[in-house]
């Protein structure tokens, strides 16, 4: 690295001149330091940055404003290695150069380029593997090994990266960096070579991967099998899990986001309903592989949205939201209840009628009720209506009535099932 990286005062280049403020501050950063190296460190050139960038090109990393942070402060003398580059004079500072631009990805995160090169970047999350099949032989062999079976290494995938390639591994050399990186990613996500355990990453046989692997095959929680002495919370079943997931998803649709992060699913079922979403307890050795079962084809779908992992609505449920938001508004003197619960009630009315009310621009019309008498003497006679109350609706009719529609009406029925 020190050869890749000179720290001699050349690749530091000269402190960039503050524009004071009315204050008399830089309009950039904290206060400036007396000592001169102290600016430089703060505040890099145009030309440091520049040369910054040129080394994540080499390595074939994209620029993305944290790696040219971080590629900064390794330039810097071991003594200056503090976080603390300000990233607004950065941006600034590539705005005005003439041999740097600043660009947005898909997912708008912020990278730059170099005007003069081109560029042949790495993508590190891309699921193609374009590695020579000896090479993953060697390395499995390797962290099986005793030799290799003992390895910790930092649980970034750059930081990884970086310390495999310090290890002068035979079977890695004449890989760029940006390469490591990737084969670290595929290692995890595909090979089950490395894994990650307690915010490192290890070989495979001893990371949480493998544990979750062994408690899906037994159907238990990795909770269940750990010392810890803190309160279990219940493990959902599958009947739970389905009714929380639809019930998340329906929050976030009438909030006005389409879609939530996977990651945080399980993190909202132990806040919200005080359940634990566990998936090796339903068979699942990840939790997007259990949402992709076909168990809830109906309620939702996983998909990789910029660079991580988000639950998406099935259209099965995003229409029965849409339907239940148009009787919403002639719902509002029947009762109190959050947008969330609107399309619980989809299940006390059949299909039929609801796509009826949803194409009638009148759907307090009595005539959309026609046909479906048949529906209100099962629930006058029998005491229920079919949906997941259980007949509490039966004894709250009375209580409830709709005005001017008479107590058979179905939309009253629909929202005291709730």
């Amino acid at each position: 690295l020190k050869s890749a990286y000179p720290t001699h005062r050349r690749w530091q280049g000269a402190a960039p001149k503050q524009q004071p403020s009315a204050t008399g501050q830089p309009l950039f950063g904290p206060k400036v330091a007396d000592k001169t190296d102290n600016v430089e460190a703060l505040y890099p050139s145009e030309w440091v940055l520049y040369a910054a960038v040129s080394t994540l090109y080499d390595d074939q990393l994209k620029p993305y404003m944290c790696m040219v942070k971080k590629r900064l402060i390794e330039m810097r003398p071991k003594n200056q290695k503090r976080n603390d580059l300000n990233v607004t004079y950065l941006y600034e500072l590539c705005r005005g150069s003439p041999r740097l631009s600043l660009q947005l990805d898909e997912s708008s995160d912020c990278f730059m380029l170099l005007r003069d090169r081109a560029a042949n970047f790495i993508d590190v999350h891309s699921p193609v593997d374009v590695y020579p099949e000896k090479m993953w032989e060697d390395a499995a062999r390797f962290f099986e090994s005793p030799e290799g079976e003992g390895k910790e290494m930092p649980g970034g995938r750059y930081a990884c990266a970086r310390a495999l390639m310090a290890e002068n591994l035979p079977f890695l050399r004449g890989f760029s960096l940006g390469q490591l990186c990737h084969i670290t990613q595929l290692a995890i996500s595909q090979k089950k070579i490395l894994g990650y355990s307690t915010g490192t990453i290890v070989p495979y046989t001893r990371s949480a991967s493998r544990v979750k692997v062994t408690c899906a095959d037994k159907r238990c929680s990795v909770a269940s099998t750990s010392s810890t002495t803190m309160p279990r919370l219940p493990v959902a079943s599958w009947a739970t899990a389905r009714l929380h997931v639809r019930e998340i998803l329906v929050e976030a649709i009438c909030g006005g986001a389409d879609c939530v992060p996977l990651s945080n699913m399980k993190r909202l079922c132990r806040s919200v309903y005080n359940v634990d979403l566990s998936e090796t307890a339903l068979g699942h050795a990840k939790l997007s592989d259990l949402l992709a079962d076909s168990r809830f084809q109906d309620i939702c779908s996983v998909r990789m949205q910029g660079r991580s992992y988000v639950v998406l609505p099935s259209d099965e449920l995003l229409q029965s939201v849409g339907m239940a938001h148009n009787l919403e508004p002639h719902l509002h003197n029947l009762g109190t209840g959050g947008s969330a619960d609107l399309a619980d009630m989809l299940e006390c009315v059949p299909a039929d009628l609801l796509q009826e009310l949803d194409a009638d621009e009148d759907p307090l019309d009595r005539s959309s009720f026609q046909g479906y008498e048949d529906f209100e003497d099962d629930f006058h006679n029998h005491g229920a209506c079919g949906g997941p109350c259980g007949g509490a609706c039966r004894q709250q009719l009375a209580h409830h009535p709709s005005p001017g529609l008479g107590d058979g009406c179905m939309v009253s029925l629909t929202r005291i099932s709730l």
